[in-house]
């Protein structure tokens, strides 16, 4: 399952630091990092419990959304006789 661990307080610590903490959890990788986000990779309990020493960071489950296609078609129409 992947989540996204956001920085969620100004005076939390750095993504950088944050990351170093979280890394060494068994069963979490690292897949992204910015300022103030992790894109994080493993089983749901074991990246909870990487964070639950660190304050001002929260994860939350990564969700897609399929986008509807919008182009207009033209269909076959019944002729007239």
């Amino acid at each position: 399952m992947r989540k996204i661990v956001r920085r969620v307080e100004d005076d939390a610590p750095s993504a950088e630091e944050t990351a170093k903490r979280i890394s060494g959890q068994d069963g979490v990788t690292i897949l992204d990092l910015n300022a103030s986000s992790l894109l994080v990779e493993g089983e749901s309990e074991a990246i909870d419990a990487a964070l639950r020493g660190i304050d001002g960071w929260n994860a939350f489950a990564l969700s897609t959304i399929q986008v509807p296609d919008t182009r207009q078609r033209i269909g076959k129409t019944a002729r007239k006789r």
